[in-house]
């Protein structure tokens, strides 16, 4: 699945959405009132990843500063391994940093970062 939050934005965020799932059924629009921020926005998609059953739960920003290519090594140590979370951090500027972390939920230990 894919969760689109459309926070209030003034661009053609929601059109082009509703134009995609007519391709893709598995995008769903979530669209806010007002402007609640980026830290609504997510909730709003970590709730409807529940309500939805997901497993496993990726949140990436409209912005384009994070590769969905990344992606893949984001969720691996979630899905193949017993970890809690992995965590993707961009440091802003000229140079971009991609660093990756887990915690292992058996042994409480941290595994890489």
């Amino acid at each position: 699945r894919i969760f689109v939050v459309d926070d209030f934005s003034s661009d053609r965020t929601a059109e082009i959405v509703l134009e995609y799932q007519q391709k893709d059924t598995r995008v769903e629009l979530y669209q806010h009132k007002e402007n609640r921020n980026v830290g609504a926005a997510i909730c709003t998609e970590y709730k409807a990843s529940l309500l939805k059953g997901c497993d496993i739960s990726v949140v990436m920003a409209g912005d384009a500063q994070m590769d969905p290519k990344d992606l893949l090594d984001i969720v691996r140590p979630v899905a193949v391994t017993s970890a809690l979370f992995s965590v993707f951090l961009m440091i802003t500027g000229l140079q971009f940093l991609l660093f990756a972390t887990w915690f292992d939920m058996e042994s409480n230990k941290h595994l890489k970062g």
